[in-house]
């Protein structure tokens, strides 16, 4: 992957998205049951955003801090993100604040270059809009210790890479589930955000298809 890419997902995002098949593929059983919102859902916005280092693509996952009870996807891998507030003004100005707010990285830093199909998560009853964002250097992350355990930069190439698919035993807030996911070194990444991942490699797979 070159230093284009921005330039040639910026363009491919304005096209029909691969949307739920391509996210389907990285979904558990609930998910695949549960997949539209109801009347009393929620709205909550992530960012998926993108930086280079030493040459490489990458971008940037949390693990939520296992502190909060209530929370029901506590200690799992996540992209940045949170509740829409009406003080935000958009979905894209939500993600934004929740990205600075979690991680650190101010809005102005962050160009948006597209965005991914919604997804409605079950077990929370979160409708989530997720954004593509670019930082132009290596992000110097602070992250909310209240929220975040811990910030990773993943590869691109972890999720294109067929080895990485895996289905995994995972021990949820909820109970404990066999789930497909993507095996990112010690760490399993599945659920909505998996999902999320999913069509975004579609996306990069249109891309450059080799």
């Amino acid at each position: 992957m070159d230093h284009q890419l921005a330039e040639l997902l910026k363009t491919r995002l304005k096209l029909p998205l691969p949307g739920a098949e391509a996210q389907l593929k990285m979904a558990p059983a609930l998910a695949k049951s549960q997949s539209s919102p109801r009347p009393d859902s929620r709205v909550a916005c992530v960012l998926l955003l993108l930086h280079q280092n030493a040459g490489l693509w990458h971008f940037t996952l949390i693990e939520r801090s296992a502190r909060n009870p209530e929370d029901k996807h506590a200690g799992q891998l996540s992209l940045p993100g949170g509740k829409y507030e009406d003080a935000d003004g958009s979905y894209m100005n939500c993600a934004l604040r929740e990205t600075h707010e979690e991680i650190g990285i101010p809005p102005q830093q962050i160009s948006v270059i597209g965005v991914l199909s919604s997804l409605f998560i079950p077990v929370s009853n979160f409708l989530v809009h997720p954004f593509i964002g670019v930082i132009q250097e290596e992000p110097r992350y602070h992250k909310q210790h209240d929220e975040v355990a811990d910030i990773f930069q993943i590869p691109l190439t972890k999720i294109l890479a067929q080895e990485n698919k895996k289905e995994q035993l995972v021990h949820a807030s909820y109970g404990s589930l066999h789930v497909p996911g993507y095996a990112l070194d010690q760490k399993h990444l599945w659920g909505a955000t998996a999902m999320i991942i999913s069509e975004f490699e579609h996306v990069l797979q249109e891309i450059y298809p080799n």
